[in-house]
């Protein structure tokens, strides 16, 4: 029974280090960003630069304040196959709510020198340290410290076909913390065209945690371990074109799983050491935004493409969606003649597919649906 429990927890906890590895911010970090559909890189001229590309904070003349944040609602669905046996999350639909702060200060230090810090959501709780350096006229550099934390609590029901059994349940609780780095160039050879490049690195966590084992309200089984796992890393690129009124800006994101696909360490209280092994593969993902200034106002529009990172001859269990994502934004923003500015966009995204049974041991039909509010305030020295 013991052995069970491991078995259901390895299962349960990759699944939920999956949900860890969402640092793509779908649609964007920040509502300029969002409001652009996530094409940012070569934009980067707000508190999202310490996300997008650090080398965009040499934009600022003095230095800024800015603080954000993204309402969401995550809306699940996932339908099993008829006689069905085993873990699966209910079948009726399931409405999450999150909420997703950014607060950024970036201080020019000299004329050739800026430093900016930021906290935000991935959803790993990040806080960004960076400083940003102008080489040339037209291009700048920068460099930033990551350090993240991350709390995940799942509950995964038993069912068999469509009847939920309940007061039966697996339950993970697991929190992890871990550091990394960030690299930017901001490139503007005119005022008419700039290209940006963006490097995150492989973040480190080191993870704790216990899963309890519930049966008709009653614990069978509870144990508690530990976990060294690797985020994946993220290459993006992009430019961004000025036409009078308008700008146009395109994005592609690489996410590097190699050093994510072995969780090396697993050390339950019972028993030595455990490797375990996923094989998520590489993604990428697609931005397209556009803005166009009508006097102090300015709307905005985007689009993105996302390719799924879990194959669709995974074994886990507990994978809801594991499908191509897709995201479709619009956003306003307003600019003062005080130095204060105002920003507001919403994001439609979904993701959804069908698990046939020879696929793996949960076929069915799964969904995502995500509605995003974000909105914002910036002050400019």
């Amino acid at each position: 029974m013991k052995r069970l429990l491991i078995v259901l927890t390895l299962l349960l906890l990759s699944s939920s280090l999956a949900l860890t590895q969402d640092i793509t911010r779908l649609g964007g970090l920040g509502p300029k960003a969002l409001g652009m559909g996530g094409a940012f890189t070569a934009v980067a001229d707000d508190g999202s630069a310490l996300y997008y590309n650090l080398g965009g904070l040499t934009k600022t003349e003095s230095g800024f304040v800015q603080s954000a944040s993204d309402i969401g609602i995550l809306r699940l669905n996932s339908r099993p196959a008829e006689n069905f046996l085993g873990f699966s999350a209910n079948s009726s639909p399931e409405f999450l709510p999150i909420l997703s702060p950014l607060e950024t200060r970036v201080e020019r230090l000299t004329d050739k020198l800026v430093f900016g810090v930021g906290f935000y959501t991935t959803p790993i709780s990040t806080i960004t340290s960076a400083i940003a350096f102008q080489l040339t006229d037209t291009l700048s550099v920068g460099l930033g410290i990551d350090a993240g934390d991350i709390d995940v609590r799942s509950r995964t029901d038993f069912q068999v076909g469509k009847k939920m059994f309940d007061g039966t349940s697996l339950k993970l609780k697991i929190r992890g913390s871990g550091v990394g780095y960030r690299l930017g160039i901001l490139w503007e050879p005119t005022d008419k065209f700039a290209w940006g490049l963006g490097y995150s690195s492989p973040m480190q966590m080191k993870f704790v945690g216990s899963a309890k084992l519930t049966i008709l309200n009653f614990t069978a089984l509870s144990d508690n371990f530990r976990v060294n796992y690797s985020l994946p890393g993220r290459i993006n690129t992009g430019i961004a074109v000025r036409l009078k009124k308008w700008l146009f800006a395109f994005d592609v994101n690489y996410y590097d799983y190699s050093s994510s696909n072995t969780i090396a360490k697993f050390n339950p209280s019972i028993l030595p050491t455990i490797p375990i092994r996923t094989t998520w593969k590489n993604s990428y993902s697609f931005h397209f935004g556009g803005e166009r200034k009508v006097g102090r106002w300015s709307l905005r529009g985007g689009w993105g493409h996302q390719t799924p990172a879990i194959p669709r001859n995974d074994l886990n269990i507990f994978f809801r969606t594991n499908g191509d994502t897709w995201h479709a934004s619009f956003g306003l923003g307003y600019e003062s003649r005080s130095n204060w500015s105002l920003d507001l966009a919403y994001l439609y995204g979904e993701s959804s597919r069908r698990a046939e049974w020879w696929e793996g041991i949960k076929p069915g039909w799964r969904n995502s649906e995500t509605h995003t509010v974000s909105f914002g305030i910036t002050r400019r020295f």
